[in-house]
C-alpha cells in the first residue's frame, strides 16, 4: 500500500508514552496503528448512533411487527 509522508507535532509526553507503549515498533507503525484504532472506534460509534436512532424512531406498528417476528422465531425454536 502506498504511504504518504506527514509531519506532525505531538506533546513530549505523548511521544514518550508512544515510544514506551510501542516498544519494538517504529513511530510510523505505532502511529498508524493508533490512528486505525481511532478510525475503527469512530466507525463503531457512528454505527451505534445510527442503530440507536433507528430503534428510537420506530413507530408503534414497527414495534408490534418486530414483536410478532420475535414470537414467531421463539415458536420455531421450540418446535425444532
Amino acid at each position: 500500500m502506498a504511504k504518504t509522508k506527514l509531519s506532525i507535532s505531538l506533546d513530549e509526553t505523548v511521544v514518550a508514552d508512544l515510544e514506551h507503549a510501542a516498544a519494538g515498533m517504529n513511530r510510523s507503525e505505532a502511529i498508524e496503528l493508533a490512528v486505525r484504532a481511532w478510525l475503527d472506534q469512530q466507525a463503531r460509534s457512528r454505527l451505534d448512533a445510527a442503530t440507536e436512532a433507528y430503534y428510537r424512531d420506530l413507530t408503534e406498528a414497527d414495534r408490534a411487527e418486530d414483536a410478532a417476528w420475535v414470537r414467531l422465531g421463539d415458536e420455531a425454536l421450540r418446535l425444532a
